[in-house]
């Protein structure tokens, strides 16, 4: 591979002094001789490690001195030559950094995904969104992703699907005292300085889309063996979420019962 960064001549010492007062310009430069100060990492250049007091295992002790460069323009010159290399160096890696990509991008377009990478909103991604992210960003790396890592994005991209769809269907919930007839989707104990306590949440489905409640489970309810899956109706104080319009929490349930029963296992805490 060929240079992609050309090094500037330098054949005068007016030309090494003018390379070296833009990329060197620590560099102590007396007349046409340079004097360059080592300094050690560790200690700065004293020879003893401050936070012990003893001295630098680094560099034995050593205080950092000054070491003379026979001539400006041999200076100049291996100092070019050395960031000449590193700036090679560095466009064969993001060469073959952006070689790669687009073998993981085509990769990622030959199974489907894609579309599905782009769609993705950097400021409102998921937790599903943000490890299909990490797939593509390590496709891109790699060049592609192993079976089990394509069947994960995969069951990844039917996820945020399905969530999307269901978004969609959400409506505001309603405020005030009412009814509500819906499909109890979990029930949650809990400890708290006010002793245990037990709600519920149930999805409310409209037709016009659905809403959820969440409320403390009522009296009438406790004592029952109701599961996952089933119908409840009963009466709350409906107050919705500050953050979710879709999402409510109820307030003094009461007159609660169960409307229908499914086969499912029983809801646990």
């Amino acid at each position: 591979m060929t240079d992609t960064r050309k090094a500037p001549a330098i054949r005068t010492d007016a030309d090494a002094l003018a390379w070296i007062a833009a990329n060197r310009p620590h560099a102590d430069v007396r007349g046409l001789r340079v004097h360059e100060k080592t300094v050690c990492h560790r200690c700065g250049g004293t020879g003893i490690y401050s936070q012990y007091h003893g001295t630098c295992f680094a560099c034995g002790g050593v205080r950092s001195k000054w070491t003379e460069c026979p001539t400006v323009i041999a200076y100049a010159r291996r100092h070019r030559k050395n960031a000449t290399a590193r700036a090679n160096r560095e466009a064969k890696r993001m060469a073959a950094h952006a070689a790669q990509r687009v073998e993981g991008q085509a990769w990622l377009e030959a199974n489907g995904l894609s579309d599905a990478v782009a769609a993705i909103d950097p400021e409102t991604r998921t937790g599903a969104e943000q490890m299909l992210l990490g797939l593509a960003s390590s496709c891109h790396q790699f060049g592609s992703l192993t079976e089990k890592q394509l069947a994960f994005a995969r069951s990844l991209v039917v996820e945020i699907a399905d969530r999307k769809a269901a978004d969609a269907d959400k409506i505001n919930a309603p405020t005030g005292r009412l009814e509500i007839t819906g499909e109890v989707v979990s029930r949650k104990f809990s400890e708290n300085a006010y002793g245990l306590t037990d709600r519920i949440t149930v999805l409310v489905e409209t037709v016009y889309g659905h809403w959820i409640l969440n409320c403390t489970t009522p009296a009438a309810l406790t004592g029952t063996r109701f599961k996952r899956g089933d119908t409840v109706r009963l009466t709350a104080t409906i107050t919705p979420s500050d953050t979710d319009p879709s999402f409510a929490f109820g307030k003094r349930p009461t007159k609660a019962s169960v409307v229908t029963t499914t086969a499912d296992g029983e809801v646990q805490a």
